[in-house]
């Protein structure tokens, strides 16, 4: 099933900003700015949904439910549920019963006949819920939806209009300078919530194409038993509960510390000995005298394949005394971190297994960053990925050429 998620995230798209190459149409404009009111004022909907791709990925990339989502009165956050189901190659298709509100995830396995419930931060509960992303548009749940389109791509257009499983649309486009990538949007006309969205990459008879194609969409009332899987339980299942731990711990005289996260600048990075994918040293006294980017990541994260051409493109721009090192972490096996690393063409070598390098250097989420500058001192950590701006202000700071 994870190839599914690191075959979809491939096809994010990245766009860099071409000022003098800008078509900006205000019809465009408008349609998605009008759109991300409509989404933001949309208290809850339900609809039917299909994830699906084209070329080499059409039997890889297969899923589709029904989703309900609901923001509750005084909450800022997104309450949400699918009910569906997930190709998973070589074997029978996952079934999808999942519930997220921000903080506690539920989902139904019918293996064990359980009804799990777990914090959101749990591992499993985040790769459960990883999966239904492809169901649920991200607009859907930022607070600036179409920012990307919006502010980075230098081509937005009005293509015209077109038919979504009876629904009449206006279609958007967005593309970089070099048109070899798309996000194409297909935006009601009545009630200016989306219906299609196509991240495409490449062009003509190689290009490789991710829908989302949305239907029955309507408006609808909820309340919170609408998103509680401990409501008609199935016969013959139970409850597997574990509450998030207490914010605060009654012994005063022995207060717990939160894990501390990352390394501050200045400390030392730690060395480490490596061998990466190809068999060469990628120890930290290999790279000495040069400025390090360290980029932690799993394929079973999906915030951690979503910026590989941004890492491409920034891994080009330093050719002097800067060196890039992938770490994959959390893999199952090695050959998933190795196939995804080649077939998106990231150059800069890959340790296949850098778990216990993540714990020494204090990584707890995926993708983290750190850059160590020339006398082997930690220059600058980010959880998450910082944008490309600041990542290579942060490389060009630790003296980075």
């Amino acid at each position: 099933m994870r190839t599914t998620w690191i075959a979809a995230a491939a096809l994010c798209l990245a766009a860099v900003a071409s000022p003098t190459l800008a078509q900006v149409n205000d019809d465009a404009k408008g349609v998605l700015t009008e759109s991300a009111k409509a989404i933001k004022d949309a208290k809850g909907v339900t609809f039917k949904v299909k994830t699906y791709a084209t070329s080499i990925l059409k039997d890889i990339i297969d899923l589709d439910g029904e989703v309900k989502l609901w923001r509750p009165p005084g909450s800022n956050t997104l309450t949400w549920r699918v009910d569906g189901r997930a190709k998973d190659p070589g074997k029978v298709d996952r079934k999808l019963k999942i519930v997220s509100d921000g903080t506690i995830i539920q989902w139904q396995d019918d293996k064990e006949n359980k009804i799990f419930i777990r914090p959101a931060t749990d591992s499993t509960a985040m790769e459960n819920s990883n999966m239904c992303k492809e169901l649920i548009l991200p607009e859907w749940n930022s607070p600036t939806p179409y920012n990307m389109e919006l502010t980075n791509f230098p081509i937005l257009e009005k293509i015209g209009i077109t038919n979504v499983n009876g629904e009449v649309c206006d279609q958007v486009q967005a593309m970089p300078a070099t048109k070899d990538r798309n996000r194409t949007w297909a935006i009601s006309v009545k009630d200016r919530l989306p219906r299609q969205l196509e991240l495409g990459t490449g062009n003509a008879a190689q290009k490789i194409s991710k829908f989302t194609d949305i239907s029955d969409l309507k408006v609808a009332t909820f309340t919170p038993a609408d998103f509680d899987l401990r409501k008609n339980l199935p016969n013959g299942y139970v409850v597997d509960e574990q509450k998030p731990m207490p914010a605060e711990k009654p012994m005063t005289d022995n207060p717990v510390k939160a894990p501390e996260l990352g390394l501050k600048a200045g400390t030392p990075a730690p060395a480490f000995t490596a061998t990466d994918s190809a068999g060469k040293d990628a120890s930290l006294a290999s790279m000495k005298g040069n400025v390090v980017v360290m980029e932690f990541w799993g394929t079973m994260f999906k915030a951690s394949t979503a910026n590989a051409s941004d890492m491409k493109n920034l891994s080009g721009m330093f050719k002097s005394n800067v060196k890039f090192l992938g770490l994959a972490c959390r893999e199952r096996d090695t050959k998933t971190a190795t196939d995804w690393w080649t077939t998106s063409g990231l150059s800069y070598p890959l340790v296949t297994k850098g778990d216990a390098i993540a714990t020494d250097y204090k990584v707890m989420g995926y993708p983290s960053y750190y850059v160590i500058d020339d006398k082997g001192s930690v220059a600058a950590f980010f959880q998450n990925f910082p944008g490309t701006e600041k990542l290579k202000a942060a490389i060009e700071a630790a003296g980075g050429k």
